[in-house]
């Protein structure tokens, strides 16, 4: 069987998944892949909505919204908010996990 090299992006949970099987049985992560793609050739593809341009400046405004709220807490106190959660806010919005 000649073989064809492919790079995928998968999630999190789906690489860990795919680890814990391959250790386990003694297998690569490879052979398990290709293994479930025989097992399941009739799986439908989940596909992410685009989102449109109109609910991208919603979630953009909100997002400027909420950064607004978190740094006006008073008088010279400086920023209080986290970049990485308001980025996780913000995604977390758009495409849930």
């Amino acid at each position: 069987m000649a073989m064809v090299r492919k790079q995928i992006y998968i999630e999190a949970s789906q690489e860990r998944e795919i680890k814990a099987e391959a250790k386990r049985r003694g297998i690569s992560e490879a052979e398990v892949i290709r293994e479930r793609l025989q097992l399941r050739p009739e799986a439908p593809v989940r596909r992410r909505r685009t989102p449109t341009e109109e609910q991208i400046l919603k979630e953009t405004r909100e997002a400027f919204r909420a950064l607004d709220r978190r740094t006006t807490r008073g008088p010279g106190t400086g920023r209080k908010f986290n970049r990485e959660e308001l980025y996780a806010e913000r995604l977390d919005r758009i495409a849930p996990r």
